[in-house]
């Protein structure tokens, strides 16, 4: 029988090298009891929301109650807040600055159904999302401005209409309406994006299902980018490209002019679809791509719309759960490896290799040897791996971005 250690301090043993002593040492570490579900960063990076399965228990089991949600400051480790509550399909978008208030989809009426609401994590209080109230629940997650003081959804009833609030001082005002769904909003506010049905380019009255830029001042389309489905991820961070996922992958399209400066794929089939394991910063993608006998990490330049780099990697699948886009920093975990309890027969502990990449650099930033982790977030400013063990959450700091 093989017995299994959870090793959460490093050491040397007298007269051989111990791989402890190579292990990163967390900025702060979560005595969690069990292994954190669901687990997301606030888009700050400062806070991160998950809820906890207690060790001997069948997460199965678990997800068909309430789910007892905890936001834990990044900084040290400790509690900012407790919820206890079952939002549809979880917290997996990024809610305030300071990770507080989040966008959820709750069912507090039934005579509503479930509807997109704005909770307060620390009170427990929701409040409505601007223009959205009473029956009318089918609206999309609200997408932010950079600075929080312009928001965009998507109501799909009477109307799929996208819709634009900006923060005033006597409250939320609308300050444009186009057409489509899925609406994201630029970093500086300035542009939405949506995917509707638009003119054909070939004419003849025919319809084309695209991802359409507006601008908020006057409503205004600015172009329109053929597409195969509705999915929409937004803008990257910096404003210069519109990420959308279809069949074929995700699409990288220039915001200024409406043009495809890159398809992320696993593949060249066009069903191929898009990697999870993706990052962009300044330009640059950087994505681990499986394909049916190989996994290779692969760079684009997207200034010089082409490839920069194909390398093959080891790398197990699920590992890294950070989202598509989700981090300016790619993970991208290695192999994990057991070693042997000095003196301890048949007893093991194991670790656990991250290599984090900037897109725009060849080789890694750094490497963090991780024990006692299952999977691995990087968070959305790129300076913090969050690590998840199956009784601790470690936050280990990463270099900053230059």
């Amino acid at each position: 029988m093989r017995v299994m250690w959870v090793v959460v301090a490093t050491g040397v043993v007298v007269g051989q090298p111990d791989p402890r002593a190579e292990l990163a040492r967390p900025r702060a570490t979560v005595e969690a009891l069990g292994e954190v579900q669901n687990g997301v960063f606030s888009a700050d990076g400062k806070a991160f929301l998950g809820w906890v399965v207690p060790v001997g228990k069948d997460p199965a089991d678990v997800r068909l109650r309430p789910w007892p949600w905890t936001l834990w400051s990044v900084a040290d480790g400790t509690p900012v807040a407790q919820w206890t509550g079952d939002p549809l399909g979880g917290f997996d978008t990024p809610g305030s600055s300071d990770g507080t208030v989040w966008p959820a989809f709750l069912t507090e009426d039934p005579k509503f159904g479930s509807r997109c609401r704005l909770l307060d994590l620390t009170t427990g209080k929701t409040s409505d999302v601007p223009g959205v109230s009473g029956p009318k629940e089918t609206c999309s997650r609200p997408s932010f401005s950079a600075d929080r003081t312009r928001l965009a959804y998507s109501d799909y009833a009477p109307a799929r209409t996208a819709h634009v609030y900006e923060k005033r001082a006597g409250g939320w005002a609308e300050v444009a309406a186009v057409p489509g769904e899925n609406a994201a909003l630029s970093p500086d506010g300035k542009f939405v994006a949506t995917v509707a049905w638009a003119d054909d380019p070939r004419g003849g009255g025919r319809k084309t299902l695209a991802v359409r830029a507006f601008a908020v001042s006057d409503g205004k389309e600015r172009w329109a980018a053929a597409v195969d489905t509705y999915g929409l991820v937004g803008f990257t961070p910096d404003g210069r490209y519109v990420v959308q996922s279809d069949n074929a992958g995700h699409r990288l399209i220039d915001a200024a002019t409406g043009t495809q400066a890159a398809l992320v794929a696993n593949g060249p089939r066009g069903d191929a679809q898009g990697p999870r394991e993706v990052a962009y910063r300044a330009g640059w993608v950087a994505a681990v791509v499986r394909g049916e006998s190989k996994v290779e990490l692969v760079r684009w330049d997207l200034a010089a719309g082409k490839e920069a780099s194909r390398t093959a990697v080891e790398s197990p699948f699920g590992r890294n759960r950070t989202p598509p886009f989700g981090s300016p920093r790619l993970a991208v975990v290695q192999a994990l490896q057991d070693h042997p309890v000095p003196e301890r027969r048949n007893t093991f502990w194991s670790s656990m290799t991250v290599d984090v990449y900037d897109p725009a650099a060849a080789e890694p930033v750094t490497r963090v040897r991780l024990s006692s982790a299952r999977a691995v977030i990087a968070s959305p400013d790129g300076e913090t791996l969050a690590a998840l063990g199956t009784r601790m959450l470690m936050f280990y700091p990463l270099p900053a971005n230059k």
